[in-house]
């Protein structure tokens, strides 16, 4: 099985570049207006208090969100969806990973890890495709969000550090097992820090 890797990266608030797996950037501008940027504000402030929870409200969330990175029509939103397509034909994975600059810290705060691709009732294969959540819902495509030189625009309310810890347990038996002393220490770690008053900490 082979990792393939893509790009999404915005440099300013107005450009985004994907670069897909042949390694060929292509780019597209970003357009988010005020009310869109007082939608997506809202969004955030909701689903970081629990408040918005149901998942076809957390789709919408989602498309909204593609629809931003990923501009309906554009070359490159054709360039990813072609590169996951045909993935999806091999056991292989595809792992993009959102890059944030210094003139994205806006862009930054937004709950990109519900990022939906949407239905897609044609392909090149002539097949229908599902939406999906690109974090965590298919195995074949991996999320990661990469922040090299931005520091996030936290709102008055907005101060809560929250941190998303995931643990991996396959039933794949060939999958190497990640319950290893430096898991179980770093949950303790994490636990550790619910005796702290300034530290809110919830483990589901």
């Amino acid at each position: 099985m082979n990792i393939h890797k893509c790009k999404l990266a915005l440099e300013d608030k107005t450009k985004v570049v994907y670069t897909g797996v042949n390694g060929v950037p292509n780019s597209a501008m970003i357009v988010v207006d005020a009310l869109t940027r007082q939608l997506l504000t809202r969004f955030n402030h909701w689903i970081s208090r629990d408040k918005f929870d149901e998942s076809d409200d957390l789709k919408l969330v989602g498309v909204y969100l593609y629809n931003v990175l990923l501009p309906d029509g554009s070359v490159i939103r054709q360039q990813f969806e072609g590169d996951y397509d045909l993935i999806k034909k091999t056991d292989d994975r595809l792992r993009l990973t959102l890059e944030f600059h210094k003139g994205a810290g806006e862009l930054a705060n937004y709950p990109w890890e519900f990022l939906y691709m949407p239905l897609r009732e044609s392909t090149p294969d002539k097949k229908k495709r599902e939406g999906f959540f690109l974090a965590g819902q298919k195995t074949e495509l991996i999320l990661t969000r990469f922040v090299p030189d931005v520091y996030p625009e936290f709102g008055e309310r907005e101060k809560e550090l929250r941190i998303l810890v995931v643990f991996s347990n396959p039933r794949d038996k060939e999958l190497p097992d990640i319950d290893t002393a430096e898991t179980r220490e770093a949950i303790a770690t994490i636990q550790a820090l619910k005796k702290k008053q300034s530290v809110l900490v919830r483990i589901d």
